[in-house]
């Protein structure tokens, strides 16, 4: 049970993500900043190198889970995957990211209207599938298939990430910053939040805010 949150912070658009190719990731993974990090940053550290372990574990493997696990890891970095470019690897189409997933026209293109209709609630799969002529059984299995989430998911994922940034304008309530993001209300915001976050809206503002200070 989420307890009610303190005041809010503030938010731009959210980074668009990049699926990145194997050869990519590699190069991610030794880019992570290896400056002193903070009493309070060291248990995401701590996180985000086991995380970066699992992605060298599993490349030769199963590339998906590499996948999930460094987006996972950009996650709690908030690094911004739209500065990294994609290297298509051997073999592999330059038109598409993973052989039978979307190219890259059709993420960018779902990807902006997700980001511009973030209020807009539900964003449905049909509606996303529409705009790339894919039916949406199809549509969602290949979204699923490039970007490692289901569309309601990564949906989910932008709406937070768009909160996020919104919660650090502290006159901003969190009611507001609930419907601004398209979510039902603000139970319902603090759910998710928690959920794909580890901790209240609240709690996550009041960290920003210390951090901020200190």
């Amino acid at each position: 049970m989420e307890t009610p949150s303190a005041p809010p912070e503030q938010c731009s658009q959210p980074d668009p993500v990049v699926l990145l190719g194997p050869q990519s990731v590699m190069k991610t993974c030794n880019a992570v900043p290896s400056e002193p990090v903070s009493p309070l940053e060291a248990p995401v550290k701590k996180a985000v190198e086991h995380l970066l372990k699992s992605v060298r574990s599993a490349l030769g493997q199963d590339r998906q889970r590499a996948l999930d696990h460094m987006h996972r890891a950009a996650s709690l970095l908030k690094l911004d995957l739209s500065q990294l470019h994609w290297m298509p690897d051997a073999g592999t189409p330059s038109s598409e990211f993973v052989s039978g997933g979307l190219a890259r026209w059709q993420i960018r293109r779902v990807i902006d209207y997700i980001d511009t209709h973030l209020e807009v609630r539900p964003l449905r799969t049909s509606d996303l599938a529409v705009l790339i002529g894919y039916s949406p059984s199809h549509f969602h299995r290949t979204f699923r298939r490039s970007l490692g989430e289901s569309p309601r998911t990564f949906v989910m994922q932008r709406r937070v990430a768009m909160a996020q940034k919104l919660m650090r304008d502290n006159t901003l309530p969190l009611c507001h910053i609930a419907v601004v993001c398209g979510f039902a209300d603000q139970a319902h915001f603090t759910h998710v939040f928690h959920r794909l976050v580890g901790e209240n809206p609240g709690a996550w503002r009041r960290g920003q805010s210390r951090a901020q200070i200190g």
